[in-house]
């Protein structure tokens, strides 16, 4: 991760995060997704992050509650689904995130995120058919 004062013109103080949200089985590769991560409602920060290992892609989420100075990753969009590879990350009115994500089905995906205690992960997933 690196900073920037100046709206990208220059770029600073560069931070390795692999240890804090890299999974360490099967995991060949982990990407940022296309488009830009949000700041929520509540000062949180949170991007889309997609994986490749042992033939699938999963996506999943990255985010800080600290202002950037720890991250976490959320667990994957659970396998209910297909494949689930690129993706963005929404805001809601009532400040739920939602992330639409692609998948390997033909159909448009999107899960709704669900904390209990200190665990987050994906609960409910829709899908509806590109026709």
């Amino acid at each position: 991760m690196v900073e920037s004062k100046d709206h990208g013109r220059t770029w600073e103080h560069p931070r390795d995060l692999t240890d804090q949200i890299k999974r360490k089985d099967n995991e060949h590769a982990l990407l940022v997704s296309p488009g830009k991560g949000i700041t929520t409602s509540q000062g949180d920060i949170s991007i889309g992050f997609y994986d490749y290992g042992d033939g699938h892609q999963d996506s999943s989420m990255v985010y800080s509650t600290d202002n950037r100075e720890t991250w976490k990753r959320m667990e994957d969009v659970k396998k209910q689904s297909g494949d689930s590879s690129e993706n963005e990350i929404v805001e809601l009115e009532d400040g739920t995130l939602r992330k639409f994500y692609r998948n390997n089905n033909g159909s448009i995906s999107y899960a709704d995120p669900q904390q209990v205690k200190f665990l987050r992960f994906w609960q409910t997933i829709h899908r509806r058919t590109i026709l």
